[in-house]
């Protein structure tokens, strides 16, 4: 795991929405991935970018919801729910 890339940000405690990041996972493509804690107890990894994005678009009004698990994500009416 490389750290010392000039735009690293370390997000490790940060809160994004329902998430808390909890440590850094393995990068793909250059992109960071973290592994993330839901509030509802189940862990995710995202892409660090995302995390960032999505968190201002909720609070900007451009997103419904906050940032979570897809165990958390509302479903939209009429959706069938996957096995």
């Amino acid at each position: 795991m490389q750290t010392d890339h000039y735009n690293f940000v370390d997000m490790t405690g940060r809160r994004c929405g329902q998430l808390v990041v909890v440590r850094r996972a393995a990068s793909v493509n250059g992109n960071a991935r973290w592994l993330c804690r839901c509030d509802c107890g189940s862990e995710v990894i995202m892409e660090g970018i995302r995390l960032r994005n999505e968190s201002t678009r909720f609070r900007n009004g451009l997103r419904s919801y906050p940032l979570c698990c897809p165990a958390c994500r509302p479903r939209r009416p009429g959706a069938v729910k996957r096995k």
